[in-house]
């Protein structure tokens, strides 16, 4: 497909590549400031402006070759990192989308204490403060973890 002929529709979809922001793109493209939301969702409803921003994605995909193989493959062994410099947030941070990625817990759903997962992250973060409490000379107190106010 080739750029649209609307060269406003062309500009949005180049625009909202940017950033996926619907209402900045169509700023950005000229639309107006006030009804920029309004004009990005109606814009994303128009088939050949979905086609074209489906093809920019591709051809951005294509000349970066960053694919979601690649995405999900630097999430794992980031979460697997167990290094010198490794961050315990970041593994954390990684394995939470790496969750997300297979579809293991939505926002509306709790994981609660018997999901494997969490239960592994928690195991894992515990033993981590065992060590640097350890290494610090720190004795060892384990406290439960709380959330929130507790219930009555």
């Amino acid at each position: 497909m080739a750029a649209l002929k609307n060269k406003q529709h062309e500009l949005f979809c180049q625009e909202y590549l940017a950033d996926l922001n619907g209402a900045a793109a169509a700023v950005r493209a000229g639309y107006s400031e006030k009804a920029a939301r309004q004009t990005a969702s109606r814009l994303l409803t128009i088939a050949n402006v979905q086609a074209r921003v489906a093809e920019l994605q591709a051809e951005r995909t294509q000349r970066t070759q960053i694919t979601a193989d690649w995405v999900v493959a630097g999430l794992k062994a980031e979460a697997e990192d167990r290094g010198e410099k490794s961050s315990q947030s970041a593994r954390i941070r990684a394995y939470e989308l790496l969750g997300k990625h297979v579809g293991m817990w939505s926002e509306k759903k709790d994981a609660g204490e018997s999901d494997p997962l969490l239960l592994r992250i928690l195991e894992l973060m515990r033993a981590e403060k065992s060590t640097a409490s350890s290494a610090a000379g720190a004795t060892e107190t384990t406290r439960p973890a709380t959330r929130g106010k507790s219930s009555e």
